[in-house]
């Protein structure tokens, strides 16, 4: 069991943070200098002179491991929206350790004959550079393209209701096929030989005619226009949903039979009209539809067509619910919601209760839906139970927790690769999954959130409101050879603890990546005879920021800073700003925790305690560290004794809410 916790949301409120031009500035690492071990620099230092060390190897590293740690690095994903000038030619590559060359590496390059070389800056690698000068980098945040997108043609074929059933009857003949293949043995063999011809030639009669139907029939329109995203509410209407919630929560609440006995779905729905009402007042181009599922799943799409229910030939067929679904994404979301907003009120009043939970059949098609709209576009799943129909499926299926991991690891990449964010709210009090459904939140980009019924509408404009500026964004931070990355999970990092690589999945203009970086063990950089330790002023930084910009081009912003060094801690904690040291360690217990390792969570939530506040907000902020500290301890207690799963959702949710309001609280200077 692991939480996730999207990083973007717990830095809601540091949008003056961002800075306009570039992603790393001075402001943006924990202090103005990389700070360097005193205790590991005197020792390198004495050994390199030919001197008798002060200290031991061992004594200058436990020295180190008492020192603080004041190196943070903060990117700043907000200035992906603002591409400016794009860089000319590719980025040349240290072949060494890939770092990339920059604005910093200009002085770098010496002439042999009518060669040039480039002594990378990280490895010291001597490269032989094919740039021409004019290919140079003239900035420290150039942006290369590379890979465009393909021209659309001005016109596409919209699947109709013909094509749709040719598709299936192709997939039955490709099954009869397979039947064929068996050997005949008995009459009773020759008999059902004859029943699969004769079914095959009605199948290949009845195809031709659809055919020359789509032919005739076949309709022309303009592209769907991409000023706006599409989103998708995919609502979870099984038995559970009419479960009651605090009376007191609807007695103003639309779509209410009952006054004294509100259900789930209807706090849903009054929830998804409030959003529908709002959208259509502020974003009119937008297009939005609905998913409903039960035992089945439902497609209504802008509520412009007559729902479609999509069988249980499609609830175990990944791909084949991808195929279906998309082809009704021309037809069912063609219309913006100005125009839509009246239906989909109406069919949303008609929605009700019945059946089991198709939850992962569900997600599929509405990842397949959205993924015909524009870069950014939204599937928000409302869900209160298990998952027990279908793919995804965990009910009954203790055995098969791996495979509905997989599968629902298979729908977030999916998602993230269609430039879809996916969004998890889930009920209180209800039982689901949550550890199941976060790598499809964390792989595109979105959220997962257990809330009150009373709360949803809220929590809906809040999702709605994060405007996406970039998908599919993978951030790779490089140190100099002779630092690595601490107190952070092994599984973001690679090259000897050289590079953090972290998946955004998609961005927003508030999203941010921290990581803390320190000097190598004593042991490990005794081996680098080419750097020279007395003369050691500055340090460089590298960030690769992979991205899919909203036009559809494949980009690289390479960030690069040369920061300086000091031996002295209160030298390098000057114009520290802590409010970044507060963002870190707040994003640090959320990948700590993400990943089960409960006692580091532990650690940093201590350091968000020490970090100081305005009086009036100590006693919040004391508050909220306790909740994490309880929460993280209860999740230990549960998971040993193998707890069930809705406490261990509970207490997810107690930490995210009381990260939230963590990052709220201003830290004084």
């Amino acid at each position: 069991f692991f939480f996730f916790f999207k990083q973007k949301t717990a830095y809601e409120m540091q949008r003056g943070l961002v800075g306009s031009e570039m992603c790393i500035r001075d402001r943006d690492c924990g202090a103005h200098y990389s700070y360097l071990s005193k205790s590991k620099m005197q020792y390198l230092k004495d050994k390199s002179s030919g001197a008798a060390p002060r200290q031991s190897a061992q004594e200058s590293e436990e020295a180190a491991s008492k020192e603080v740690d004041a190196n943070i690095i903060r990117i700043s994903l907000g200035t992906l929206e603002d591409v400016g000038t794009y860089a000319t030619g590719d980025p040349f590559r240290c072949s060494g350790c890939g770092s990339i060359f920059s604005k910093f590496s200009i002085e770098r390059v010496v002439k042999e004959g009518v060669d040039k070389f480039w002594n990378c800056e990280f490895c010291l690698l001597k490269n032989k550079l094919t740039l021409d000068e004019a290919e140079y980098p003239q900035s420290e945040t150039p942006t290369y393209v590379i890979g465009l997108q393909k021209p659309q043609q001005e016109e596409v074929k919209i699947p109709q209701p013909i094509e749709n059933e040719r598709i299936v009857i192709q997939k039955r003949l490709e099954e009869l096929a397979k039947m064929k293949e068996t050997d005949i043995k008995t009459p009773e063999e020759i008999g059902e030989r004859e029943k699969i011809d004769n079914e095959i030639k009605e199948l290949e009669e009845k195809k031709s005619k659809l055919v020359k139907a789509e032919q005739k029939e076949e309709v022309k329109q303009p592209l769907v226009s991409s000023d706006d995203i599409t989103v998708i509410f995919c609502i979870d209407i099984s038995g559970s949903m009419n479960t009651p919630v605090d009376a007191q929560v609807g007695r103003t609440m639309k779509y209410v039979r009952d006054k004294n006995s509100v259900t789930r779905l209807e706090a849903v729905k009054a929830a998804v009209d409030s959003q529908i009402a709002k959208m259509a007042k502020e974003a009119p181009n937008r297009k939005v539809g609905f998913v409903t599922f039960a035992s089945s799943v439902n497609l209504h799409g802008d509520c412009s067509q007559p729902p479609v229910t999509l069988g249980h030939q499609y609830s175990e067929d990944f791909f084949g619910m991808v195929e279906h679904s998309s082809n009704y994404s021309q037809t069912f979301l063609s219309k913006p919601i100005q125009e839509t907003a009246p239906k989909l009120l109406q069919r949303l009043a008609e929605i009700h209760t019945a059946g089991s939970t198709a939850l992962g059949p569900a997600l599929v098609a509405s990842a397949a839906l959205a993924s015909k709209g524009s870069a950014g576009s939204k599937v928000i799943i409302c869900t209160d139970g298990l998952a027990n129909e279908g793919m995804g499926s965990v009910e009954g299926r203790h055995l098969k927790l791996q495979e509905a991991s997989n599968f629902y690891t298979q729908v977030g990449t999916y998602a993230q690769q269609s430039g879809v964010v996916v969004s998890v709210i889930s009920l209180v009090a209800s039982e689901c999954r949550l550890d199941l459904l976060s790598p499809i939140a964390g792989l595109t980009g979105g959220d997962v959130l257990r809330v009150d019924p009373s709360n949803l509408s809220t929590d809906f404009s809040s999702l709605l409101a994060e405007k996406v500026i970039a998908t599919q964004v993978v951030v790779k931070v490089r140190l100099h050879k002779i630092m690595q990355f601490s107190a952070v999970p092994e599984q973001y990092l690679s090259a000897d603890k050289l590079i953090y690589t972290q998946e955004v999945g998609s961005a927003t203009r508030d999203a941010i990546v921290t990581c803390s970086y320190s000097m190598k063990p004593v042991v490990e950089l005794e081996k680098f005879a080419d750097v020279d330790y007395k003369n050691l002023t500055m340090l460089p930084l590298q960030a690769h920021i992979e991205y899919k910009a909203l036009n559809g081009n494949k980009c690289l912003k390479v960030i690069t800073k040369n920061i300086k060094c000091s031996e002295d801690l209160s030298e390098a904690k000057k114009g520290m700003d802590k409010n970044i040291v507060r963002s870190h360690c707040i994003q640090s217990t959320a990948k700590y925790s993400k990943h089960g390792m409960y006692g580091q969570a532990m650690e940093q939530a201590e350091r968000i305690s020490s970090l100081p506040v305005a009086k009036e907000e100590q006693a919040e902020l004391e508050k909220g560290v306790q909740v994490i500290k309880t929460a993280i301890n209860s999740t230990q207690k549960y998971q040993a004794k193998h707890g069930s799963k809705q406490q261990l959702d509970e207490l997810s949710s107690q930490i995210n809410q009381a990260l939230k309001k963590l990052s709220l609280i201003h830290i004084s200077e």
